[in-house]
């Protein structure tokens, strides 16, 4: 799957584990032990910061902007501190739905070199471009063995199959394994073998191709419905794949809590944009997901976040 994605790496610098959390656990317990700084995007995967605070680590915070992280942001924190690593999604961002062009990935790996700062590259949707020409993974640039890779069948195929991996140099592989076999004697072997049976029998790229066309239909109703019925001043991310999208309220709406509870008493369930920071921002933003909601549930959850909004705005 790796070399699908133009990342040439061998079985030697490839760790199996069971989900890409269980992989980003692996990493902090490798790169960053307690009290250790790390940069983050903000937002960021929501299950991702508990697990950094589990791990005692201090968050520092990179924006995200409607073109990947911002690297001005990154290159001065990283002037001034010295964090164990930079933890990104690239691609179809958790939960903004950004994905980064060549160049935006070019200069971030060039920053992460010129400051000897690890990056670990989330790549858990890395399969679903459904729209134009995909870009490769930072990954796949890594001359000088930078970047760790996280990759998992979970979000593509199904949540319950826990099969994910790592892809970074060998040395930190060896190094990642150690730590995994204190933790976990083993993986779910069974699993493991199902999915690597999958891909080998052809049936992978063939569900990929079906699960494609299913999700553009999904997010293309997702992105009509909201042009169609949103008020004015609320503003989208248009993403080119993946599950997720961000939306951005006017403050003249109310706060992100009252916003919820609204949508929630006019049957609409959204997540808010808190559980995606570490701190709270004054704005209410929420992300939407097309993961589980067909064509015509999106349609109407779109004219039933209309009809909210509207009513909490005065429209």
């Amino acid at each position: 799957r790796m070399r699908a994605h133009g990342v040439s790496v061998t079985a030697a610098e490839v760790l199996v584990t069971n989900g890409a959390q269980h992989a980003l656990d692996l990493v902090l317990r490798t790169l960053a032990g307690p009290g250790a700084a790390i940069a983050v995007e903000s937002p960021t995967y929501s299950m991702a910061v508990p697990l950094f605070r589990f791990h005692g680590l201090t968050i520092l915070e990179v924006p995200v902007r409607g073109d990947g992280a911002d690297l001005g942001v990154l290159e001065r924190l990283t002037a001034r501190k010295k964090p164990a690593l930079f933890y990104t999604i690239p691609t179809f961002q958790n939960p903004t739905g950004v994905t980064t062009d060549q160049a935006h990935r070019e200069r971030l790996l060039g920053l992460c070199e010129a400051r000897g700062l690890p990056l670990v590259e989330d790549g858990f949707e890395e399969e679903m471009k459904y729209f134009g020409r995909a870009v490769l993974p930072i990954k796949s640039m890594d001359a000088r063995g930078i970047v760790i890779y996280l990759g998992t069948f979970s979000k593509v195929i199904f949540p319950g199959l826990r099969v994910g991996w790592l892809a970074a140099p060998r040395a930190c592989i060896e190094r990642l394994y150690a730590i995994q076999r204190f933790a976990n004697l083993g993986g779910n072997t069974l699993a493991q073998a199902l999915a690597a049976r999958f891909c080998a029998s052809g049936g992978y790229e063939a569900y990929l191709r079906r699960v494609h066309k299913v999700y553009r239909r999904r997010m293309q109703a997702l992105l009509q419905g909201l042009r169609q019925h949103m008020p004015a001043g609320a503003q989208w991310s248009e993403p080119v794949g993946g599950y997720t999208l961000w939306l951005r309220l006017p403050r003249a709406a109310g706060s992100e809590r009252a916003l919820d509870e609204r949508f929630l008493r006019d049957g609409v369930k959204v997540a808010p944009g808190s559980l995606f920071y570490t701190r709270p921002r004054p704005e209410p933003q929420f992300r939407l997901s097309i993961s589980s909601a067909s064509e015509d549930e999106i349609g109407e959850g779109c004219r039933r976040l209309g009809r909210s909004l509207g009513a909490a705005l005065g429209a």
